[in-house]
């Protein structure tokens, strides 16, 4: 189907206004007869492409410092309506041929769940129209539109601005794996009404790793020189057509970011003197709990010590625990020249090193410069409690305490007060 040939009437009830050359939104198969179908002669005027159904999809609205919406003159519109010239810019079948591509029949008058999925199509449209701008659709169709005064100049109609269509009776599009992402998008949230980008865009990699997987997912390897490859795909998301929908539904929806707040130096001091205080307390009891010892030092270490070496949460849980006791000698008698430190020793994978087997230490000093932190005195007494109610390998953080002896009355309790290593 040519540029040329969008002329009809406005699909849209009650409209039925003419359409001319180079205006308005045509569907690809306008004029082509596809399969068993007709010609579906579907065309609408720019403000009559409109949002189907009921279903309010989330448009993420510009907020001011008091949570008014603020919205400039000619964003007014923005993802509820088509432009001229939208169909010129990305791939579009209007929703009765994406039906029949995705269904291989028509749509049931009157079935409830062939008018969402229509409604879900026409949304899908939007959101592909949406992921270029108006100035860049502007100026695409006056380009076009220049492009058809040369080959009238040079009598060479239709030689130069190529057909948009007919499209194949099937998904070639990735429409499918669109309308699993607009529907994923619509779950409940934690702290919206709605998921967010971050999680509902998930579908898309799953649906790529089944692809790939698949007959005529990933074929032959291009570019293999050095260490990358890149591979010929034919997953369906990694259409044209998908590709503009997701950033189209990107825009849309924006993005509601809540960064984790930082644990700053003064907490963490906090912390630290709130823990002191607590373990000698329980210290200068008759009979300290082997339990509440553990769990003070235990503490200890997860924040200060984890603080001072820079984890991020996950490697806490890797750290074994014979090899940072041995390490435990540096803080008593380091080598000439360098001071007293110790090693958390990770052994396991990470989110950086996956490999099988992966072992290796991050030294921490006993006490930092100017803030005083002892992650050192944290470091020995949970280790000492440690050895002292058992444990022999394993990881340092293993899992719930060992509900046998609640107490203990060993006179070499004494050893872990917190200022043994200042």
């Amino acid at each position: 189907m040519t540029v040329r040939s969008c002329v009809g009437f406005c699909s849209k009830k009650g409209c039925l206004k003419p359409i001319p050359h180079f205006r308005g939104i045509f569907c690809g198969n306008y004029s082509a007869r596809r399969g068993r179908y007709p010609a579906c002669r579907a065309c609408w005027c720019a403000d009559c492409f409109v949002p189907l159904g009921d279903t309010q999809y989330p448009i993420k609205a510009t907020l001011d410092g008091k949570g008014n919406v603020v919205e400039k003159e000619h964003d007014k519109g923005r993802f509820l309506v088509g432009r001229d010239g939208d169909h010129l810019m990305n791939p579009y079948q209007c929703e009765l041929c994406q039906f029949r591509n995705l269904q291989a029949r028509s749509p049931q008058q009157g079935n409830r769940v062939d008018d969402k999925l229509l409604e879900a199509f026409r949304r899908i449209a939007l959101d592909v129209f949406w992921s270029r701008e108006s100035s860049t659709v502007r100026n695409n169709l006056g380009l076009v539109r220049r492009a058809a005064k040369t080959e009238e100049k040079y009598g060479c109609l239709n030689r130069i601005i190529p057909a948009i269509g007919p499209h194949p009776l099937e998904d070639k599009d990735g429409i499918g794996a669109c309308l699993a992402v607009l529907d994923k998008s619509m779950d409940q949230g934690n702290y919206c009404s709605e998921v967010q980008w971050s999680t509902f865009r998930k579908m898309m990699s799953a649906l790529s790793n089944i692809g790939q997987v698949g007959p005529g997912g990933l074929s032959d390897a291009i570019g293999i020189g050095g260490k990358g490859k890149s591979w010929i795909s034919g997953g369906s998301t990694h259409k044209f057509h998908f590709s503009r929908f997701m950033t189209g539904i990107h825009k849309r929806v924006g993005e509601d970011v809540r960064r984790d707040e930082p644990i700053s130096i003064g907490v963490i001091q906090e912390i630290h003197r709130t823990l002191d205080t607590r373990w000698n307390s329980e210290m200068r009891k008759p009979r300290p709990s082997k339990r509440v010892l553990k769990k003070i030092a235990m503490t200890g270490y997860w924040f200060v010590v984890g603080f001072c070496s820079g984890f991020r949460g996950e490697e806490n849980g890797l750290l074994e625990f014979e090899g940072t006791l041995q390490s435990l000698e540096n803080l008593s008698s380091p080598e000439p020249g360098v001071e007293k430190h110790f090693e958390s020793v990770i052994a396991g994978r990470t989110k950086n090193n996956s490999l099988s087997g992966a072992r290796f230490g991050v030294p921490c000093v006993a006490t930092t410069g100017k803030t005083k932190l002892q992650p050192g005195t944290w470091a020995y007494q949970y280790l000492k409690v440690l050895k002292m109610t058992g444990q022999k390998g394993g990881y340092l953080f293993p899992g719930p305490f060992c509900p046998s002896t609640m107490t203990c009355s060993i006179p070499c309790w004494r050893i872990f007060s917190a200022g043994d290593l200042t």
